[in-house]
């Protein structure tokens, strides 16, 4: 047994990114760190868009959800159980050590504009966006700067 955190998304489904230190979508794991203690199994978008729910996301083992997928090198037909939960917990712990990681940098003031072209073809708040501030830094050059100054 165990319990799956979905977050119901209205747009297109996307797989949340969680990659190795990068974490671009701490929603999901945000959620996952307020159920500290519960037996986590699965952490899914699930996208209600085009009259349908599809599912992305991991979960410790791929029947778990649909359209879900497990870890990576571990068939629940190949792997014994025990392997897979203790892999799965070393996966859950870290996300949890790159959410925080990334939640430290914040509160020290690191918030770097990362804009993302799939995420930005769909907001609706670009008035209140960083990123063409990042974008003017960007065509600034040191070789522009005045010596003077």
């Amino acid at each position: 047994g165990g319990c799956a955190i979905l977050d119901y998304k209205s747009s297109e489904p996307r797989a949340p990114r969680w990659k190795g230190e990068e974490v671009r979508d701490p929603q999901l794991l945000a959620y996952l760190l307020a159920e500290a203690g519960r037996n986590v199994q699965a952490l899914a978008n699930v996208s209600l868009a085009g009259g349908r729910a599809r599912f992305n996301g991991m979960a410790s083992r791929p029947p778990l959800l649909p359209d879900g997928r497990g870890l990576p090198d571990m068939d629940p037909n190949k792997v014994p159980g025990e392997q897979i939960d203790a892999a799965w917990h070393l996966e859950l712990e870290r996300w949890l050590q790159s959410l925080s990681r990334v939640a430290a940098e914040y509160i020290a003031g690191h918030a770097p504009v990362q804009p993302a072209a799939d995420v930005c073809r769909y907001c609706h708040l670009t008035i209140l966006c960083r990123r063409v501030e990042l974008q003017s830094t960007d065509l600034e050059s040191p070789d522009d700067e005045d010596p003077n100054d």
